[in-house]
């Protein structure tokens, strides 16, 4: 992990430690469903970053010919702030981030791999950001703040409830040979 997330990381896993835990069987399920999850959650964020990319040229151009009117006109410049384009703008960059980050991670979910579930612990945090910067958006901000900070909880918090099933290589190799040792005594 990178290291400046380990405080990160051993606040949220005590944090997440007081939790319930899941059962065994459906903490597997869970882990089970971290790759198809992540693939996904990447692929739509990252078809909803090229739509918001494209919404956005449509409004630019469409704010750029109101404002032309407007100077005509004499009227005070109408739509959409600076500020907010630039945090729509690092939205339409974090969804892509995240996209791609979560489609990284399917390998590595795939295996079991520790990789994987940083990956993914990772794009929950940058949603984190994003939704704590979504503030700063006009009318729609606390909302999307609200939301962003249930899905991102929710994510971490089920995330932390798999994390002993995803471990380094070393750990995978002898769960497997453990496995090929148990089936082969089982038959």
């Amino acid at each position: 992990m990178i290291s400046w997330l380990n405080p990160i990381d051993a606040y949220l896993e005590k944090f997440t430690g007081r939790a319930p835990r899941l059962s065994l069987n459906t903490r597997d399920t869970l882990a089970e469903a971290w790759p198809w999850i992540a693939l996904i959650s990447g692929v739509i964020q990252l078809l909803a970053a090229y739509w918001l990319l494209g919404l956005t040229r449509i409004t630019n151009t469409l704010t750029n010919y109101i404002d032309t009117l407007s100077r005509v006109y004499r009227t005070g410049p109408i739509g959409i702030s600076g500020t907010q384009k630039s945090v729509i703008y690092i939205g339409v960059i974090v969804l892509t981030f995240d996209g791609i980050m979560l489609l990284m991670a399917v390998p590595g979910l795939l295996k079991r791999s520790r990789s994987g579930w940083e990956r993914v612990f990772f794009a929950s945090l940058v949603n984190l950001a994003f939704a704590i910067l979504s503030l700063f958006i006009a009318n729609n901000g606390l909302t999307r703040f609200g939301i962003g900070i249930i899905t991102s909880t929710l994510a971490i918090c089920l995330l932390y409830q798999v994390k002993d099933q995803y471990r380094d290589r070393n750990f995978q190799r002898a769960r497997v040979s453990k496995l090929n040792r148990t089936g082969a005594d089982s038959k």
